[in-house]
């Protein structure tokens, strides 16, 4: 037969395409990753201590060890074993443009993990980041890759599950791409509390804001303010607000929310995608003073200045009620979750007196910082260097520093209410710390709880460390080793049919850094995790001899390098 050039291309751009489309099985829907009942326990886009959350929660019944799935063929991207974060976690490459994520992982299948196994004694560490070929592991729809569990930053056992468009490895909504969920989702957000507050006061400036909680009535699944709030002034609201994916999900959050005012749209944040870089945002989007204080999650329905997230769209008023006398403003709060159910709420403002108590507390015009502008502080005892764009909005500014006695030091710059968005450097000087002793020193943060270490280092006789939040600060030296304590074996123990070797490690002051174990003279896997302070290694024959006595030693160093060793002898 013969074909003309044009002909074969033809043939090839079909086959191609028809390629293609057996590859992405001709639809956007993904398998569960799990096959117990689908329970939630958090949704896309949720408030999270600094961040958007940027996946599905699946509940797994308090327990670990449940099979997980590969929501489509494709093969594995990257591989992360990390004592914090996603801890175990798997990204799978789809042909259809997508990538999926399973983290929080206990263990993983057999062709995985002895890629990563291999790749830990290659680098002699626990924690390990593999990005395979494209061909070197190939994963079929419905293939088990792991196994839940509870590694990483988990608060419990569950399986962290996202979606991502693999081009821009940007988060999307993962109940978009699994099935029925639409079908199955009865239920509409449910409103907790709607606040009104008043932004042309002074306590915008220095974090702390006038709210008046609104009264609400719900009645056949709408709700409605009964009373007309009477103000005037630069007013927003504010509103808390839930959302149940089905009968075995825990609280969850919504997609989005909108703002109308006399039927047009002043606000709207959309919680559908966002990129990971500008999850930060969170904390203007919300109402952050009384998401610290009292672990309320009110979201601010108008904008900061500084606020660059990619969600939040306004008209020119950035949300904010310029209440005028004499005029009635109706508005509705529309409220959606991720299946399309809507909630609304509906009332009215008049412009008449003023409701809302503003504060009259002076402010030094001298101490506002402006959130576009970078800023040097400097005083006898330290310096401050918080630059552009790292406000979200103006801000009075105080800060002080003295000695309360011969050696604490306490230094005081703004105050925790008022959140930041870039990294401060924060210099003190003038400190006649021995130098025997100076490499032992560090910038701490003072929370409820005790003292946050924050990364350290002399420059130029000042001691420098790199801040995330406003608050409390302090110096402290750390010449205290780490603590180690064996949990199930001691010198001249006799372990012959134990599975792992346990310790307890712990350091109350600046952390620990860096945990390695060598078992006769050789380095071994022990794996960290922080939230329980266990070092653990699993016993076998391929790693260990059984049936004999060996030599054991574990080290571990905190942030200031601080050494502590354990060494004894066991029979395995």
């Amino acid at each position: 037969m013969h074909c003309t050039v044009n002909s074969i291309k033809i043939i090839a751009t079909l086959l191609i395409a028809i390629q293609t489309s057996i590859l992405k099985g001709q639809t956007d829907s993904l398998r569960q990753p799990l096959n117990i009942a689908p329970a939630v326990s958090g949704s896309f886009g949720e408030i999270r201590n600094n961040h958007f959350h940027s996946g599905l929660d699946f509940r797994t019944k308090g327990k670990i060890g449940y099979r997980v799935y590969s929501a489509e063929a494709g093969f594995v991207s990257r591989i992360k074993v990390s004592p914090i974060g996603f801890g175990k976690a798997v990204y799978i490459e789809h042909p259809n443009g997508l990538t999926t994520v399973y983290a929080h992982l206990d263990r993983f299948s057999d062709k995985i993990a002895a890629i990563v196994e291999k790749e830990q004694y290659t680098r002699k560490s626990f924690e390990v980041e593999i990005f395979p070929s494209k061909n070197e592991i190939i994963v079929a729809q419905g293939e088990v890759i792991a196994f839940s569990g509870n590694s990483g930053s988990s608060g419990g056992p569950h399986l962290h599950y996202e979606v991502r468009e693999t081009k821009t490895q940007a988060p999307l909504s993962p109940l978009s791409y699994l099935p029925n969920w639409k079908e199955s989702d009865r239920w509409a957000p449910s409103v907790k509390g709607l606040y009104l507050y008043t932004i042309d006061s002074t306590d915008l400036l220095t974090g702390n804001l006038s709210r008046k909680k609104i009264a609400v009535n719900k009645s056949n699944g709408a709700y409605l303010v009964p009373d007309t709030i009477k103000a005037t002034g630069r007013l927003g609201f504010g509103v808390e607000t839930f959302d149940f994916i089905n009968e075995a999900s825990s609280r969850c959050g919504v997609a989005s929310i909108a703002l109308y005012v006399n039927n047009e749209q002043w606000y709207h944040l959309r919680l559908d995608t966002f990129e990971f870089a500008e999850t930060k945002f969170v904390n203007s989007t919300i109402d952050y003073s009384s998401k610290i204080n009292s672990n309320l999650e009110i979201v601010k329905l108008w904008i900061d200045e500084n606020n660059q997230f990619s969600g939040l769209k306004s008209d020119r008023s950035k949300g904010i009620l310029d209440i005028a006398p004499g005029l009635t403003y109706n508005y509705t709060i529309e409220i959606k979750d991720h299946s399309g159910n809507t909630t609304r709420i509906n009332g009215a403002i008049k412009g008449s007196g003023n409701s809302i108590q503003r504060s009259t507390q002076p402010i030094d015009k001298n101490s506002i910082l402006t959130w576009n502008s970078k800023h040097y502080i400097s005083t006898d005892l330290y310096d401050i260097l918080i630059p552009q764009n790292a406000l979200y909005h103006n801000i009075q500014f105080n800060h002080s520093g003295n000695w309360i006695d011969s050696s604490t030091l306490s230094i005081r710059i703004s105050k925790p209410e008022i959140p930041i968005h870039k990294k401060f450097t924060l210099r003190v000087k003038q400190l006649s710390i021995p130098k025997e002793l100076q490499s032992k020193a560090f910038i701490g943060y003072v929370n409820g709880n005790g003292t946050e270490y924050c990364a350290s280092q002399w420059i130029n006789g000042n001691l420098e460390a790199t801040c995330s939040k406003f608050g409390n600060y302090t110096i402290l030296i750390d010449t205290v080793p780490p603590c180690i304590k064996p949990k199930n074996l001691n010198d001249k123990s006799r372990i012959a049919g134990h599975n792992n070797i346990q310790f307890h490690i712990n350091d109350n002051i600046a952390g620990i850094s860096t945990y390695t174990g060598h078992i006769d003279n050789k380095w071994v896997l022990f794996e960290w995790d922080p939230k329980t302070k266990t070092l653990s290694h699993p016993l076998s024959d391929k790693i260990t001899e059984s049936g004999k006595w060996h030599n054991l030693c574990i080290r571990v160093t905190d942030r200031l390098n601080n050494v502590s060793e354990y060494k004894c002898e066991f029979f395995w």
